[in-house]
């Protein structure tokens, strides 16, 4: 708007190449639904919600019948490994990692979920910008509100907000969606 491209905010939207959705499509399949893609990646330490946090979550989900997807890029696969190694054996078969893709293949898997959570970082961008409700783990800095899309999970330190709270908050969105 400041250099006279648009008069008005533009909420950004991505179509993902139709090959990467049936790929990704395919290898998520076996996942129940709902599916929650988790953006673990940051750019920063500051902003990692962590792999105990996460894991935690993915139980609590995947024992309520949803499934989770660990979206991250090559360098979060020690990440993936550690969150995967605190989830229960009982749980294991509705979480998958998805690391080796490239940025269109982590789109094209959050087209095909029904709901993304993450740490401040572009996936999250990504997930609201293929209309995918989002909910970001941002602790206390300043809010990303150019998408409706996007939920913000804000508190005076990012390890205040707690695995009861973002459970609770994707568990009253999906009741308000039932």
């Amino acid at each position: 708007m400041a250099h006279g491209f648009c008069a008005q905010p533009l909420v950004p939207r991505l179509e993902p190449p139709a090959e990467w959705v049936e790929r990704l499509t395919a290898r998520l399949a076996h996942l129940p639904r709902p599916l929650y893609a988790f953006a673990i990646g940051s750019s920063e330490t500051y902003k990692q919600w962590g792999a105990k946090n996460y894991a935690d979550l993915a139980t609590r989900l995947s024992r309520e019948g949803a499934g989770v997807l660990l979206l991250g890029g090559p360098g979060e696969r020690q990440l993936t490994q550690d969150i995967l190694s605190l989830i229960p054996a009982s749980e294991a078969s509705r979480v998958l990692e998805v690391t080796d893709v490239p940025a269109l293949g982590s789109a094209a898997a959050l087209s095909v979920v029904d709901v993304c959570v993450g740490n401040d970082t572009g996936m999250v961008n990504v997930a609201a910008a293929v209309a995918r409700p989002t909910y970001v783990i941002i602790g206390p800095r300043p809010t990303l509100d150019h998408d409706p899309l996007m939920h913000m999970i804000t508190a005076p330190k990012l390890s205040d907000i707690s695995v009861d709270r973002v459970f609770a908050l994707l568990c009253d969105a999906r009741s308000k969606q039932a």
